[in-house]
């Protein structure tokens, strides 16, 4: 709730502490325990990224993944999604929130998205990869991944500031050949 309200002191803060209460737990070899460990380091991960501390999202990433790689592929312990696709699509979304669009974009291509069964997590993958692409200039390939996103799950899509702000962009760019899906986009946003 505090990453989505950008209180990201209090999400950090929050992240932080949880993963001090269940680290004397880690060790058990529990794999309920192991995956809200790494869910928890995801969302240390993202608190940092928007925080600009580069080295201290990358370290929870790296943990998580590190976890991730012990687990089910198809994880969702207590609807956490935690497993190696979700990681994959937090360091996308990690690289997003640092302003770095070569790794969105690279690490993009690392995600196998039709692993995972949430259609939210997918929708977010295309979201992110959507605004690095934008940040990259290629504007066609944003505008197909934010048609995807739509496609997928438009109630996780149509109302984030994100996506609203990259659909205005695009609307008045005219560097694409998409306007036909850009003006869809912006008639079911109800966007003026």
């Amino acid at each position: 709730m505090w990453l989505h309200e950008a209180s990201l002191d209090a999400a950090k803060g929050a992240a932080l502490a949880a993963l001090d209460r269940i680290e004397p737990f880690v060790g058990s070899g529990d794999a309920t325990v192991q995956a809200l460990w790494g869910a928890l380091h995801l969302r240390a991960a993202v608190a940092y990224s928007r925080l600009w501390s580069q080295a201290d999202a990358e370290t929870h990433l790296a943990e998580a993944r590190r976890v991730a790689e012990g687990l089910p592929t198809d994880g969702n312990v207590f609807q956490t999604q935690f497993n190696r696709v979700n990681v994959n699509i937090h360091a996308v979304e990690v690289s997003m929130e640092l302003g770095r669009p070569r790794d969105v974009v690279s690490r993009a291509e690392q995600v196998e998205i039709a692993l995972i069964g949430s259609h939210e997590r997918q929708a977010h993958y295309w979201t992110c990869t959507a605004a690095g692409f934008h940040m990259n200039g290629k504007e066609n390939e944003a505008v197909e991944a934010l048609v995807r996103a739509d496609r997928i799950a438009p109630q996780h899509v149509r109302n984030r500031p994100l996506v609203r702000n990259m659909v205005r962009d695009l609307r008045s760019s005219g560097k694409h050949t998409r306007q036909r899906e850009v003006s869809h986009l912006a008639h079911v946003m109800r966007l003026a």
